[in-house]
């Protein structure tokens, strides 16, 4: 079985503006198959991401201690 193209789906991730919209994406991502480094590729970059992004109420809180403190 040949690999799905991640990079559409990373392009979508970098793009989004709030927490909800980044749950949303992955929301419909989690459903393929994907291999192990394509999901490791994508937790990274949504983890990253989630960081950076002011809470929006959507849930996806990051704890305090995040981010090595």
């Amino acid at each position: 079985m040949a690999e799905l193209d991640i990079t559409p789906w990373l392009a979508r991730i970098a793009a989004a503006k709030t927490r909800k919209e980044i749950l949303v994406i992955m929301e419909e991502f989690r459903v393929l198959s994907w291999s192990d480094e394509q999901c490791s590729t994508v937790a990274k970059l949504y983890m990253r991401l989630l960081l950076a992004l002011p809470d929006d109420g959507s849930g996806a809180v990051i704890p305090a201690t995040a981010g090595g403190a």
